[in-house]
């Protein structure tokens, strides 16, 4: 929201928008699931971290009017509770997003961020981003961040793009997002993200 609201007044320049005339594709990046890679690859990206276009579908077809149709869109969706915890991590090593959030204590917990900002940008359910306003998906394929190479060649082939290897950026160090849940924590996230757990077969020990 902060961000956005800088953008508007002339604070931050708006993000390159995440769609290409060339291939006649658009990419709905939400956060934490791997897309700077693709943002990369396409050139909408520079490596400054802040800048990726996180923009929902619904933006899109707002922002390309009558030309959004003519559009091949996909996206990617992760493991919600993969995500939450990459999300966590993500907030606890930039003081810049604890400060959009109002995060007073630097070391707050991962229960904490939960619990308490569930609804932050980066904990939205991955619907938002791929759905119109009565929750049906709108973006033509989805591809998965745990198959991500995969899926990102056959989106290659559909737009008739060269097979590109993905770089890994801005990764985080290795870890096992299990490692990071109580039993209520598991049900907690379970009930914040119930659709898509639902809809992609997502399974926390999957």
């Amino acid at each position: 929201m902060f961000k956005k609201l800088f953008i508007y007044f002339g604070f931050l320049d708006a993000p390159v928008p995440n769609y290409s005339d060339k291939y006649k594709c658009l990419f709905v990046h939400i956060p934490k699931t791997g897309g700077t890679s693709i943002e990369s690859v396409f050139g909408w990206y520079s490596g400054h971290r802040g800048e990726q276009d996180h923009r929902t579908i619904l933006e899109y077809r707002k922002l390309l009017g009558t030309n959004f149709d003519t559009y091949f869109s996909f996206s990617i969706v992760r493991n919600p509770w993969d995500r939450a915890v990459s999300s966590y991590l993500n907030v606890k090593r930039d003081i810049n997003h604890q400060k959009q959030m109002w995060i007073k204590n630097p070391d707050f917990s991962f229960s904490d961020f939960i619990y308490h900002y569930s609804d932050c940008f980066f904990l939205r359910p991955q619907m938002s981003w791929i759905s119109d306003k009565n929750g049906q998906i709108i973006v033509n394929k989805i591809c998965r961040f745990e198959n991500l190479q995969e899926d990102f060649s056959e989106i290659c082939q559909i737009v008739g793009s060269p097979i590109i290897t993905l770089p890994h950026l801005l990764k985080t160090k290795r870890y096992d997002y299990r490692d990071f849940y109580t039993s209520d924590l598991v049900i907690k996230v379970n009930d914040l993200y119930g659709d898509e757990i639902e809809l992609f077969w997502y399974q926390f020990d999957a």
